[in-house]
């Protein structure tokens, strides 16, 4: 069984290659991971490449125009060809067992999500995590619950710490026009399919810094 990691680039170049090298070094081995940028005008491609040359799990495509990074998520995910996507941003890094503990969770739900703890641009703990930055202190456990939370306050679930059933993924893609966020539609969708299932392990380094 192979997982596949779909992250979307643009101008990364600076906290790129600690990504790259927490997902490389993931517990869970097994991965391809499918990378678009979106046209950079930094050294992104460049550090893209040189990856992708050392590693054959690494596979990059440069996107002729600027998509915006929904659809540049949509591109990187419609190429995936594991069982499971799990969605990655540039800037995090990931915990050693990120993936193991998502697989352990998902079972037969469409998503598993974990939690992350926060850092800056000096990958530094600012002192808090996502759940507590965004009042998930009781995490709901039916899924009309969590689609409540999402419509009403906001979706707490990230994407760039979600594990993802491939065959939800079929029905979620392509993203409706008006949506705004990947993984909000992500999340609201699962509540009336399969279900999102979250984790309080912390799965994600989530950077913080002045050009999120």
């Amino acid at each position: 069984m192979m997982i596949s990691v779909a992250m979307a680039t643009y101008n990364g170049e600076k906290y790129l290659q600690k990504q790259l090298d927490s997902i490389l070094q993931q517990s869970f081995q097994n991965i391809e991971i499918i990378i678009c940028d979106d046209c950079s005008t930094d050294r992104t491609w460049e550090i893209l490449q040189k990856n992708a040359s050392e590693d054959s799990r690494i596979h990059c495509y440069q996107n002729e125009q600027n998509l915006g990074f929904k659809k540049n998520f949509e591109k990187a995910i419609s190429l995936c060809k594991g069982k499971f996507v799990a969605l990655s941003d540039q800037d995090d890094i990931w915990e050693s067992t990120h993936l193991e503990h998502l697989l352990q969770n998902i079972q037969d739900h469409d998503i598993a999500c974990g939690d992350a703890i926060l850092i800056n641009g000096e990958d530094q703990k600012i002192g808090t995590t996502l759940s507590k930055a965004d009042f998930l202190y009781d995490c709901p456990t039916k899924p009309l619950d969590f689609a409540y939370r999402i419509f009403y306050n906001n979706s707490c679930f990230q994407g760039a710490s979600m594990l993802i059933h491939s065959e939800f993924l079929q029905k979620a893609l392509p993203f409706p026009q008006d949506v705004l966020y990947h993984d909000t539609w992500f999340a609201a969708l699962a509540c009336f399919n399969n279900g999102i299932v979250y984790t309080k392990d912390i799965v994600t380094r989530h950077r913080i810094h002045d050009t999120n």
